[in-house]
């Protein structure tokens, strides 16, 4: 066995980068439309806290580099020590993790939240049906189809989409070919967004335009378990190195709108973040000092492992925060209001997520762990 690959898989630090991502999505959705007419006039100002307020779509598409990452991560760990992928197994465990939250929300949402604003399951949207098959993304592209607050769960459904197709390439595919499976997908994900230049949901939704984050993810899995030079590129950058390309990423996600036309931006630019996000990875992986490292905060590490709870159920405390305190606070200053209510929100997100793992996700979760062939912590 290779000695560079432990005995358990955990990466600590990717906590923190879950953390971050889930803070990016919750920014956006608690802040930015209340905020946006209050923006500075300064166009430096301007574009650094409109990239600030807008950022969800980067924490989004973080989140698939990073699943990519650990799903085929473990797929090949699987494949090296045990001679195959059990793939009824992978499913299962996939299952346990995903279904009981999801599923939790989309009934929550059909037959307690729209009952409580006087609407009725039956009176819901046609593509309501979309939401039980795991298509939500789809739902997204009829008009009417985004069903608040599961709508949510359109990036978990593209995930699943994944899930579902991804062991099976690694079966078809004999193995030592498996390297072509990740450009593969890429190519044929950015041929899919080239056709779709103008239309934003597309791009954004579906399921086929999503899924080069997901491949590139799993691409820089498979650069990191098979080539020791490509993990010692990371391992040997020195920290002026490394600033120097967080910057440089940084700065492309703040001003790359201003620098390409409108029509590319969502098809080259997300080239490029995708590659930042990895690089982040495999640099909070792999660089071999401790400086700018997530696991050094033990806020990150400690609520990184609750952040699928806190993506799934955070709308639903941001529409009760309002409705609970948005009448009562500084109603008169829309900019300090929507400040305390997101901070009330985001409060009784990190609360109701730190329940639900532990009374609700945890008994699915050791579940899970008997369908493992490989050790996580």
């Amino acid at each position: 066995m290779d000695k560079t690959i432990p005995d358990k898989v955990f990466f600590p630090n990717l906590d923190g980068l879950r953390y971050i991502a889930f803070a990016l999505v919750f920014i956006q959705h608690a802040f930015s439309i209340p905020f946006e007419p209050l923006l500075p006039k300064s166009y430096l100002l301007n574009k650094l806290t409109n990239a600030f307020l807008w950022a969800g779509g980067y924490g989004v598409s973080c989140f698939f580099v990073l699943s990519g990452f650990l799903i085929t991560y473990l797929l090949l760990l699987e494949k090296q020590r045990t001679g195959k992928i059990d793939i009824p197994a992978f499913y299962m465990r996939r299952t346990l993790r995903i279904w009981p939250l999801y599923f939790a929300l989309v009934l929550f949402t059909f037959f307690i939240y729209y009952p409580q604003h006087g609407t009725s399951f039956s009176q819901l949207t046609p593509e309501k049906w979309k939401y039980f098959y795991f298509l939500t993304n789809m739902a997204y592209l009829v008009p009417g189809g985004g069903i608040h607050p599961a709508g949510i769960s359109w990036s978990v459904a593209i995930e699943e989409q994944f899930y579902l197709v991804w062991p099976l390439l690694f079966l078809a595919v004999p193995f030592r070919w498996s390297k072509w499976i990740f450009p593969s997908v890429m190519l044929l994900s950015f041929a899919f967004r080239i056709q779709h230049p103008t239309n934003y949901d597309v791009l954004y939704y579906h399921t086929f335009a999503n899924f080069y984050d997901l491949a590139i993810g799993g691409l820089t899995a498979w650069l990191a378990f098979k080539e020791n030079t490509f993990r010692s590129f990371f391992e040997l950058r020195t920290f002026t190195e490394r600033m120097l390309i967080y910057s440089i990423g940084i700065v492309l996600i703040i001003f790359g709108k201003s620098i390409q036309p409108d029509e590319w931006y969502l098809i080259i630019q997300r080239v490029l973040t995708t590659a930042f996000f990895a690089f982040i990875i495999m640099d909070q992986c792999y660089a071999s000092s401790d400086v700018m490292k997530f696991s050094g905060s033990s806020f990150l590490s400690k609520w990184g492992k609750y952040t699928y709870g806190m993506y799934m159920l955070h709308p639903i405390t941001i529409d009760y925060s309002l409705d609970w305190f948005g009448k009562y606070l500084f109603k008169d200053q829309i900019g300090l209001n929507t400040l305390f209510v997101g901070i009330i929100a985001l409060g009784f997100t990190h609360l109701i997520c730190y329940f639900s793992f532990h009374y609700f996700e945890t008994p699915f979760l050791k579940l899970k762990q008997r369908f493992s062939h490989i050790q996580t912590r």
